[in-house]
């Protein structure tokens, strides 16, 4: 084992303050996430909160608002805070190295936090989003089956064939209120994320799903950016520089007045077991960026192929037999699949577009908050 040279040893264990409070924490944040948080312990901070929710949520809720309540609302940010200030209280029991690592460890969880907040935020948009699609599909299958029934009963089609289009409509109907569910699942569970209830819940949300944007951000040299910003990394270092030190303390007992009364073997065999953990953590948050990154270009690839290829074919299909069936030569049926098909990739569409979102506010949590 190769030992850290004495001087910075004895900085990380006995070293200059380096405050990692949630005051000190704050610039952090923000720098990360793009918005400010606050740490509400009543008084005024608790009436400055209570007020910028109340006015963020009174207008339609928009992505960046929705991290911004997160921030200063949600029960699990303001642990996080909190955690942060029991970490600094117990800095000269746990020592500057892994008092710090504590801290870095709390920021990487808000880091991660505001992700999923992003996320829930965008498939409470879809959800929404598809409920009136699903409620077209059965409203035209309806329309079907009505005609269908009215020509059987002049005799036209087989019996078997209203079975058929009585069926599919009845599907259609199972299939909203199925969109209706999950859209109401998936806004409880954005409210809970941003820490709201009672009448707070009532919030609108941003008129539409965001599209794809027309350029992409930058997703060269991500693993190196990853590496050097993932504050659990860094806390991870910071553990096996404190375990370093108290490796060449159990040899020089004069050096700090903290001593662990561990055995030298053992402090080898954990800092041998930290070494690696780190190593491994580094290669794991490499391999998710170039994972995420290629993923992120394909849901781009799918989404752009389905808006500027599928829909429109699908959509011109549509118009092309939207005259008297027998003046196009299709079939009733065929006509109405023609239809449905339009409705169908224009909710692949909206899927597709909340998989790329989704994919990019998890690649900016790999990388340790925005990307640049």
């Amino acid at each position: 084992m190769r030992a850290l040279p004495l001087a910075f040893a004895w900085t990380v264990a006995c070293g200059t303050r380096a405050a990692p409070s949630f005051e000190a924490s704050r610039d952090r944040i923000e720098s990360r996430i793009g918005a400010r948080p606050i740490w509400s312990r009543g008084g005024p901070e608790e009436r400055l909160v209570e007020e910028t929710v109340r006015e963020l949520t009174s207008r339609p809720l928009e992505l960046e608002s929705a991290v911004k309540v997160a921030l200063l609302q949600s029960p699990t940010m303001q642990g996080f805070y909190a955690s942060l200030a029991v970490t600094e209280s117990s800095r000269e029991k746990l020592g500057e190295a892994r008092a710090d690592a504590e801290a870095l460890e709390r920021l990487d969880a808000v880091v991660a936090e505001v992700a999923r907040v992003k996320q829930l935020f965008i498939e409470a948009q879809l959800a929404r989003e598809l409920e009136p699609i699903g409620r077209e599909v059965a409203a035209m299958t309806e329309a079907f089956l009505l005609d269908t029934r009215a020509r059987v009963r002049r005799g036209e089609p087989e019996e078997v064939t209203a079975l058929r289009d009585e069926a599919r409509y009845e599907a259609a109907r199972l299939a909203v209120l199925e969109s209706e569910t999950k859209a109401g699942a998936t806004r409880d569970q954005l409210s809970r994320a941003l820490g709201l209830w009672g009448s707070a819940v009532h919030y609108r949300l941003e008129a539409a799903l965001r599209g794809v944007p027309t350029e992409e951000v930058r997703l060269d040299g991500l693993e190196t950016l990853a590496v050097a910003e993932r504050t659990d990394l860094a806390a991870s270092k910071l553990r096996t520089a404190a375990l370093a030190y108290d490796l060449q303390k159990a040899g020089n007992r004069t050096l700090c007045a903290v001593f662990d009364d561990r055995s030298e073997a053992r402090l080898h065999s954990e800092l041998h077991g930290q070494r690696a953990a780190v190593t491994a953590r580094a290669i794991a948050i490499r391999g998710e960026v170039r994972e995420l990154r290629d993923a992120l270009v394909a849901a781009r690839r799918r989404a752009e192929h389905l808006r500027d290829v599928v829909l429109p074919l699908h959509a011109r299909i549509a118009e092309a037999v939207a005259a008297p069936p027998k003046a196009n030569g299709t079939s009733r049926s065929t006509n109405l699949e023609d239809r449905l098909r339009v409705l169908d990739a224009r909710a692949d569409l909206l899927r597709a577009m909340a998989d790329y979102w989704k994919l990019r506010f998890a690649l900016e949590r790999t990388v340790g908050g925005k990307l640049r």
